[in-house]
């Protein structure tokens, strides 16, 4: 599964190859990906005439901002977005298809059919599922030490799946949990409440 320094730069790649792009219409083949709304045809009504403007990331969530609405995508264990010439054959496994007026498209595609995709007007994705409980960024200028200190330290939990848990520490997945307790020196199975101040010091920036 994607991680999130992996989502960050799919984010950075798609802003630069579809902002400021115009829907023409929306093919969805597979519609267990759509989640918000339910009806397949609906969220490809929602989307026609819409530019995308930007392309954000929360956690390993991207953030697709389009003009009065935001569709949330997780890319989960193989999900894939490129961008094509209309003429160009689509690939197996491509699920979801937006046409943009320009004759290029945006694919998605998806191997093991886990990827997700909600759609919500300006805001409202930040307060309700999926995004809602998600905890601090690791990149953001708020994940302090005293922050991730404050939010950890007391907990009794194993540290390994406490760093997993996406409501404390975002876009954290086994890999880089793994990576960062090593560099930090401690041990996975440790508690979080017998971390010393050091260590957890050495974990916030090896976490960064």
């Amino acid at each position: 599964m994607p991680e999130l320094p992996e989502v960050e730069t799919v984010r950075r790649t798609l802003n630069q190859l579809v902002a400021g792009k115009r829907i023409e219409r929306v093919t969805v083949s597979l519609p267990r990906i759509i989640q918000r709304p339910k009806a397949p045809d609906e969220f490809a009504a929602l989307l026609v005439g819409r530019t995308i403007q930007s392309v954000e990331r929360r956690g390993k969530f991207l953030r697709i901002m389009l003009d009065g609405l935001v569709l949330v995508s997780h890319l989960r264990m193989e999900g894939r977005y490129g961008v094509y010439d209309r003429k160009e054959p689509p690939e197996l496994h491509t699920h979801v298809v937006f046409h943009f007026s320009d004759d290029t498209e945006l694919r998605y595609k998806d191997v093991r059919q886990f990827g997700t995709m909600h759609l919500f007007d300006w805001g409202e994705e930040l307060t309700l599922p999926p995004l809602n409980k998600l905890g601090m960024e690791p990149l953001d200028d708020a994940f302090t030490l005293q922050a991730f200190k404050k939010k950890l330290a007391k907990r009794t939990t194993k540290i390994k799946p406490l760093l997993l848990n996406q409501e404390y520490v975002v876009g954290l997945g086994n890999i880089y949990v793994d990576e960062a307790l090593f560099t930090a020196g401690i041990h996975p199975e440790r508690t979080a409440d017998s971390i010393k101040p050091a260590e957890w010091a050495r974990l916030h920036q090896a976490i960064i």
